[in-house]
């Protein structure tokens, strides 16, 4: 009587194999199939399916015990100890894996272990944020967001660490109980890591709450209290707080920023009602100049009268209430209105000194050419190449050494030349907008230092001139000469001023 297979509870590997092995007649055919079988076990994936094989391992020896030809069983039986061989030496070798991950592992963990142990230690070594200068607001809590997002850092990074391990551990294979004493040894650092880091963001947020209550933006000062807003709100997102605390100051922030821009707008209304205050003082005083500039060029006046009559337009002007520009063009109309009578005034004078005039013409008249050169090369530097620009810059500046320039065509020429300098810097600047490379934030800050040093040379010599201006020594001419460098000197100082905010952001945003 044939005795029935010992077949063993269905796995879902199994399945398939056991409902092919059962319509199977002969017991070769079952052999077979069995040692198909355990190929195909052992060739699927990284990690055999042990138990699987064991179970038909068993099988197929039961079929073993069944009447076979002896050439048959021969072959079968060499390749039956073959595969078990095979899966005995991948045994061997991944449990000398799983051993050496372990070992690994406990590495790791004693690791960590020594770094909690001297979070303190661990913290004078790692670099602390920046906390912006423009947040006046957190200045007095300086070191407590410094010392604490440091603390907040290392152990993020410890916590990082930790659960690394615990993902590791989970995928290692090793003996239930090591891998349960592992995880025990995991579950005391965490104890030790989570609830400080989570009472530091407590602690952390709570400052920062406080902080950011207090803070009330000058409405006066709206460009000011901007920035210190977008540095604030900056900051958060540097700093670890909880969502409670981000949500809050974000809305309070923002509810400030809607405050400025409120005032902004009165500002710019109160600004539009001044404009036209402006121009109907405006419309009062020009009359009174285009009287006096018609007197001038039929000399129906002296030019001392002239003078007395210039003053007291000059002196009705500063009882009105004009803009800049208004007082600019009034007074380039007066200076207009007066030129006939100081041509000639100054015609006079030419004769007077003109053996003077003589030994200096040559002089003056290289000076002169230069100045058209410089004003004929400015009006198309901005067409040019930066390198193009920088070579006729640098030649312009050897030929000022040569020449030497003095008086007033001297200082004409070197503000020319400065000039042709902030076009070269501006050039500079368009080629590094887009540049947010280490090297390219390097040659900012070099850009950002020379227009702080040009801003302040600028300004001594505005104030220079201003005084010169000031003082009684001299001439319409000269007068209107220093006037016109003047109000060149105001825009060129303008522009490097919005060069500077504009340099200032950008190195800002990139360093942020």
């Amino acid at each position: 009587m044939k005795k029935s297979l010992e077949v063993p509870p269905l796995t879902v590997a199994q399945a398939p194999f056991l409902e092919e092995l059962e319509k199977a007649e002969k017991i070769e055919k079952k052999i077979r199939l069995c040692l198909d079988f355990m190929k195909k076990l052992l060739s699927e994936g990284e990690i055999p399916q042990f138990r699987t094989f064991w179970e038909t391992r068993s099988l197929c020896l039961q079929l073993f015990k069944e009447k076979l030809p002896p050439r048959i069983r021969t072959v079968y039986w060499a390749e039956f100890v073959a595969l078990s061989e095979e899966i005995r030496k991948i045994k061997e070798i991944l449990d000398e894996q799983s051993s050496f991950a372990a070992e690994q592992i406990e590495l790791a963990v004693e690791a960590l272990k020594k770094d909690v142990s001297q979070i303190e230690a661990l913290m004078i070594a790692m670099d602390p944020i920046k906390v912006p200068k423009e947040a006046h607001v957190l200045k007095a809590n300086q070191s407590v967001y410094i010392d604490s997002q440091k603390e907040l850092d290392l152990l993020g990074t410890l916590s990082g660490r930790l659960n690394s391990l615990r993902k590791e551990l989970i995928h290692t294979p090793m003996r239930i109980r090591h891998k349960n004493s592992l995880f025990g040894e995991l579950t005391k650092l965490g104890d030790a890591i989570f609830p400080r880091r989570k009472a530091v963001i407590a602690s952390l947020s709570e400052c920062f709450t406080t902080d950011i209550e207090a803070f009330q933006p000058d409405m006066n000062r709206t460009y000011e209290s901007k920035e210190e807003i977008k540095a604030l709100q900056s900051f958060a997102k540097v700093i670890t707080v909880n969502t409670q605390t981000f949500s809050t100051v974000r809305e309070k922030l923002s509810s400030f920023w809607d405050q400025l821009k409120e005032k902004e707008k009165e500002r710019h209304e109160q600004k539009a009602k001044q404009r036209e205050e402006y121009r109907e003082s405006f419309e009062k005083i020009m009359p009174q100049i285009e009287l006096l500039k018609g007197q001038c060029s039929q000399e129906a006046v002296t030019w001392e009268k002239a003078q007395t009559r210039e003053r007291e337009i000059l002196e009705e002007m500063r009882q009105l209430n004009l803009g800049r520009n208004e007082v600019k063009i009034l007074k380039r109309g007066l200076n207009e209105a007066l030129e006939p009578l100081e041509k000639k005034r100054s015609e006079q004078l030419a004769r007077e000194k003109e053996r003077k005039k003589l030994q200096k013409q040559q002089r003056e008249k290289a000076q002169t050419a230069m100045i058209e050169r410089l004003a004929q090369f400015l009006d198309r530097a901005e067409s040019l190449t930066l390198d193009a620009l920088v070579e006729k810059w640098e030649i312009l500046v050897k030929e000022e050494k040569t020449l030497n320039p003095a008086g007033l065509e001297g200082e004409r020429i070197r503000g020319l030349l400065d000039a042709v300098y902030d076009h070269v810097q501006d050039k500079q600047w368009h080629a590094l907008r887009e540049d947010s490379s280490e090297e390219g934030i390097q040659q900012l800050h070099a850009l950002l230092d020379n227009r702080h040093k040009a801003r302040r040379k600028l300004k001594e010599i505005l104030e220079t001139h201003r005084k010169i201006v000031g003082g009684s020594g001299l001439s319409l001419e000269q007068s209107l000469l220093y006037q016109e460098m003047i109000g060149e000197e105001k825009l060129r100082l303008d522009a490097i001023e919005t060069m500077i905010e504009e340099l200032e952001e950008k190195l800002f945003d990139v360093e942020e």
